[in-house]
């Protein structure tokens, strides 16, 4: 996924307001420091990525997801 199709922003604001690092939440959820980087930078993050780190941050991964407008 894109920069586009998630919040990026809202990761690393999951993750600083539980006071964990980078690194603490790659080896939760089974990834380098670098995959969590590059997501919470908006870089690249796998469907699976995202519904790992929902799962870690007990969220749906829809709060994830950016709104996408539909025009008619």
């Amino acid at each position: 996924m894109t920069k586009n199709d998630y919040d990026n922003l809202k990761l690393s604001r999951l993750r600083e307001s539980r006071n964990l690092t980078q690194e603490a939440v790659g080896k939760s959820i089974g990834v380098s420091r670098f995959t969590v980087i590059r997501a919470e930078q908006g870089q690249s993050a796998s469907w699976d990525l995202l519904q790992n780190l929902s799962s870690f941050y007990q969220i749906s991964i829809f709060e994830l997801l950016k709104e996408t407008k539909v025009s008619t």
